[in-house]
C-alpha cells in the first residue's frame, strides 16, 4: 500500500465518512426506531455479522496485509474471494436460523440472512478495493448503500411496515446495492479457498487466535448475558455498546492506515497517545452531552431513551473504546504474537469477567457501569502493548 498524497487523502476522507454513515445507518434506525425488546433480537442478529466480519479479517483481509504480498495476480484475488464468500455463506446461514430461534418469521429471517452475508462481503471486497486504491469502487459501493437503505427505510415508514422488518430489510438492501455496484470479478471454489487458508496459514492461525480471544467479550459475553436478563434489558445494554458505533466506525475503514502507521515511524509514539486519549475524552463527552440532551428535551427515541440514567458509564464507554480501538488495531500489524495474545488476555478477561459480575451483583445497572470501567482499563493495556510492540518493531529495523 503506497502512501497517500493529495488527492489521495481526500478521496481517504471522503470513502470513511461515507462508509461510516453506511455501516453506522442499521444501528442507528435500530436505536430511535425499536423499543427495547426488539432492539435486543436485532442485536442478536447483528452480532452474528460482527463474528463474521471478525472472521473474515483474520482469515482474509489482514493475512494479506500481514504477507506483504503483491494483490495484482489473479490467483491471489481468486483464493482471497472464494475464501470470503465460504465465510459470508457460513454466516448468512446462521443469522437465518438465530433469527428463527428468535422467533422471527420464516420471511423475515431469510432477509436478516441475505442482509449479514452480502454486508461481510461487501466488508471484505472493500478492505480489497482500499488496498489496491481503487477509490472508484470504494466509494462507489458506499454511496449506493447508503442511498439504498435510506430509500428503502423511507419506503418501509411511509407504508407504515412493522419497525423490526424496516430496519433488516433496508439493512439487506444496502448490503446487495453496495455489493453490486462496486462489482469485483466473484469466483468461489473450494481449492482456492483451501489454498488460501493453507498459504496463510500462520497469520491466519494468529490473528484467528486473537479475533475469537476479542469475540469472547465482545460477541459471546453479550449473548451470554442475554440469558440472564429479559430481552428488553438486553436490548438496553446493547445499545451501550451501539452508541459507539460511531466512533468506532471511524477507524474501521482506515485500518488499513492505522496498522501501517504503527510500522512507518512517521510520529512519535507519545504524540500518538497523547492525540488519541483527547480526542477519547471529546467523543466520550460527546457522547454523554448527546443522551442528557434527549432526555432534557424529553424525546422519545426508541431504545436510546432507556440509556438516559447511564449517561455517564455510556460516556465513559464510548471514549475508552475509542481509545482501545484504535491501539488496538495498531497492535494486529504490529505486535508479535506473545505481546498480541497478552493483551487479548487481558481484555477478554476484563470483558468477560466485569459485566458478568455486574449482572449478578447489580442487575443492568452493574452491567453497564463495569462494561465502562472495564473499558478503560483495556484501552490502556493496548496503549501499553501498541508502545511495546513500536519499540520492538522499530529496534528489529535499525538492526537490519
Amino acid at each position: 500500500m503506497s502512501p497517500l498524497k493529495g488527492s489521495g487523502r481526500l478521496a481517504l476522507g471522503t470513502a470513511t465518512i461515507v462508509n461510516s454513515i453506511l455501516t453506522l445507518s442499521p444501528q442507528l434506525l435500530a436505536l430511535f426506531v425499536l423499543i427495547p425488546s426488539l432492539f435486543g433480537m436485532f442485536s442478536i442478529v447483528y452480532l452474528v455479522y460482527a463474528f463474521a466480519v471478525s472472521l473474515t479479517l483474520s482469515f482474509v483481509s489482514e493475512p494479506l496485509i500481514r504477507s506483504r504480498v503483491e494483490p495484482d495476480k489473479p490467483r491471489v484475488w481468486q483464493g482471497y474471494i472464494s475464501a470470503l464468500l465460504s465465510l459470508a455463506f457460513v454466516a448468512g446461514v446462521v443469522s437465518a436460523l438465530s433469527a428463527l430461534m428468535l422467533g422471527m418469521q420464516l420471511g423475515l429471517a431469510l432477509v436478516a440472512s441475505v442482509a449479514v452475508a452480502s454486508s461481510a462481503v461487501r466488508s471484505g471486497v472493500r478492505f480489497w478495493q482500499l488496498h489496491v486504491n481503487d477509490w472508484r469502487k470504494v466509494m462507489l459501493g458506499d454511496a449506493h448503500g447508503v442511498v439504498g437503505f435510506w430509500l428503502a427505510a423511507s419506503i418501509c415508514l411511509a407504508t407504515d411496515a412493522s419497525a423490526l422488518f424496516t430496519v433488516i430489510a433496508s439493512w439487506m438492501i444496502a448490503g446487495v446495492a453496495s455489493l453490486i455496484s462496486s462489482f469485483h470479478s466473484f469466483v468461489w471454489s473450494p481449492r482456492f479457498t483451501s489454498e488460501w487458508v493453507r498459504r496463510h496459514s500462520t497469520d491466519i492461525g494468529l490473528l484467528l487466535r486473537d479475533s475469537i480471544l476479542m469475540d469472547i467479550g465482545a460477541i459471546f459475553t453479550p449473548l451470554l448475558l442475554a440469558s440472564s436478563l429479559s430481552l428488553s434489558s438486553f436490548g438496553t445494554y446493547r445499545a451501550v455498546s451501539n452508541v459507539a458505533s460511531p466512533v468506532r466506525l471511524l477507524l474501521n475503514p482506515l485500518r488499513p492506515y492505522i496498522g501501517a502507521s504503527a510500522r512507518s515511524g512517521g510520529i512519535r509514539l507519545s504524540r500518538v497517545r497523547w492525540l488519541t486519549c483527547t480526542a477519547g475524552i471529546l467523543v466520550g463527552t460527546l457522547a454523554s452531552l448527546a443522551l442528557w440532551s434527549i432526555d432534557f428535551l424529553g424525546f422519545k427515541m426508541g431504545v436510546i431513551s432507556s440509556l438516559a440514567t447511564f449517561i455517564i458509564p455510556v460516556g465513559i464507554f464510548v471514549g475508552g473504546n475509542f481509545v482501545g480501538h484504535f491501539f488496538y488495531i495498531r497492535s494486529r500489524i504490529s505486535s508479535n504474537g506473545k505481546l498480541l495474545f497478552v493483551g487479548r488476555i487481558i481484555q477478554t478477561t476484563l470483558m468477560t469477567i466485569g459485566p458478568i459480575l455486574g449482572v449478578l451483583f447489580g442487575g443492568l445497572s452493574g452491567a453497564i457501569w463495569s462494561l465502562g470501567l472495564v473499558t478503560i482499563i483495556s484501552a490502556c493495556a493496548w496503549m501499553l502493548i501498541d508502545g511495546a510492540s513500536v519499540k520492538a518493531f522499530r529496534t528489529q529495523e535499525d538492526t537490519i
